[in-house]
């Protein structure tokens, strides 16, 4: 678990592995630890800027999504997470902001059906 974490670290990440373990063993303190702790405004700013451009019958999908911060701040519109690390996922689970959870991997072909999403929105990744 990182409590105080050290932002250069995710700036270090060689690869998808190094991601799973760093993003994984933070996953249960990020809101706190980096989400509040550094003041990190990206996710409500990226998810403003989404939500003037689109309708309310979109569905978005959040490359990765992490534990939810951007779609903390997406209201009600229809939003399917996917991300690499398992541990992020079941933090934005208990959240209940998704209508789908998919783990995947962005470096490799998405398993996804083509057009199934109107917009696709990332944040820090």
């Amino acid at each position: 678990m990182l409590d105080n974490y050290d932002l250069d670290n995710a700036y270090e990440i060689n690869g998808p592995d190094e991601a799973k373990r760093l993003y994984g063993s933070w996953a249960t303190t990020y809101d706190e630890s980096f989400g509040k702790g550094w003041g990190y405004i990206a996710p409500r700013e990226i998810a403003g800027i989404l939500k003037a451009e689109v309708s309310d019958d979109v569905a978005i999908l959040d490359a990765g999504a992490g534990t939810g911060l951007v779609a903390e701040h997406l209201g009600d519109l229809t939003v399917d997470a996917f991300d690499i690390t398992p541990e992020m996922l079941l933090v934005a689970e208990g959240k209940r902001l998704y209508r789908n959870l998919i783990l995947g991997d962005l470096t490799k072909p998405l398993n996804l059906p083509d057009a199934a999403y109107d917009a696709v929105v990332s944040c820090g990744t």
